[in-house]
């Protein structure tokens, strides 16, 4: 029994790895536990302060643009090719990719949004 490794130990792991990740990330960038440098923006007035958040966050958003469109066409790409062991297509790997830059951009956009409203944490420092 001990002779004969299980195949899709590995393949389970690596799947579970990756979606644990970048939803992981998600978590993470909803509540501001990324890491940052705002230790520059907290001695600027507050109006600067906003500007430079909403700059940030308009940043971040162009990146999950970019991995939104790409993390699709990777998927998609993928469709036909099958795992080793489990025989599954490695679309549903890559299905990450795109799905969490949804996630993301969701997080970043309510972010923004309660930044003009006043709710954020970058509004109330100052």
């Amino acid at each position: 029994m001990l002779k004969a490794p299980l195949d899709w130990s590995e393949e389970t792991a690596s799947f579970a790895f990756v979606w644990m990740g970048l939803l992981g990330a998600s978590v993470g960038l909803k509540g501001d536990d990324h890491p940052n440098l705002d230790i520059l923006i907290t001695h600027f007035p507050q109006g600067f302060q906003k500007a430079a958040t909403v700059l940030i966050n308009l940043c971040i958003l162009l990146v999950l643009v970019v991995m939104f469109i790409y993390g699709g066409k990777l998927t998609l790409s993928m469709r036909s090719q099958l795992t080793a062991a489990l025989g599954y297509s490695v679309s549903y790997m890559y299905a990450v990719l795109p799905l969490s830059a949804l996630i993301m951009a969701f997080h970043v956009a309510i972010k923004t949004l309660k930044l003009f409203s006043g709710q954020a944490r970058g509004a109330k420092t100052g």
